[in-house]
């Protein structure tokens, strides 16, 4: 699994891809606090995951519909990453939640 140290950026354009993790403890003064930015979003559904074990498993947190009033493309951030035993984050796009858009997703401290 790779990890992302502080931030991590992907500009995906295929289902099934993902940013390398990050973890929310990897800045001691910020953490609990992860900042999300997502663009280029307008027919795919961006979700941000979260593991507890390392990698295995991936949970989703929340996602982003593109084309939807609330998206129009870009989304900023301020994900709350202080679940006790929370290992990584990383934010990507499922199989089957493809568009046709080149969404650029960063995650960082």
């Amino acid at each position: 699994m790779a990890r992302g140290y502080g931030r991590v950026v992907a500009s995906l354009t295929a289902q099934n891809t993902f940013t390398d993790h990050i973890h929310p403890a990897d800045k001691r003064e910020l953490e609990g606090l992860l900042n999300l930015s997502i663009s280029g979003l307008t027919d795919s559904t961006v979700t941000v995951q979260r593991t507890f074990d390392a990698g295995t498993t991936w949970k989703d947190v929340v996602q982003y519909v593109g084309g939807t009033d609330d998206v129009n493309g870009c989304v900023e951030k301020v994900i709350e990453a202080g679940n006790e035993g929370v290992v990584a984050y990383r934010v990507g796009i499922k199989t089957g939640d493809y568009g046709s858009d080149t969404v650029v997703c960063r995650i960082s401290h």
